[in-house]
C-alpha cells in the first residue's frame, strides 16, 4: 500500500492531480470483511485532494478492459515521469 502512495503522490506532482481516478475492486482498495466499514487509505488520499474515485462494477471485465484500454497513454507518461526515464 505505501508503494502505491508514493506511486501516485510523485504522478501527480509530477502530471498534476486528476479529477477522477478509476480503480478495479481490489480487496486493498474497498476493503473485506471488518476492514470494508472503513475507507482504505488510497481513497482517502483521494477525497482529501478533490480526485473522485470511481469503481467499476463488480463482475464486468468488459468495463475494465475498456478502462485499461484508455488508460495506456496516460500509464506509460505516468511511470515513465515516475521514473525519470523517456517515453519510448
Amino acid at each position: 500500500m505505501d508503494a502505491l502512495l508514493a506511486f501516485l503522490g510523485d504522478c501527480w506532482k509530477t502530471l498534476g492531480r486528476p479529477a477522477q481516478v478509476q480503480f478495479d475492486n481490489a480487496r486493498e482498495l474497498v476493503g473485506w470483511g471488518p476492514a470494508a466499514r472503513y475507507l482504505s487509505r488510497v481513497i482517502r488520499l483521494c477525497l482529501r485532494f478533490g480526485i473522485e474515485p470511481i469503481f467499476i462494477p463488480p463482475r464486468r471485465p468488459s468495463t475494465r478492459a475498456a478502462s485499461k484500454t484508455s488508460m495506456v497513454g496516460s500509464n506509460r507518461s505516468c511511470c515513465n515521469a515516475a521514473t525519470h526515464s523517456p517515453v519510448n
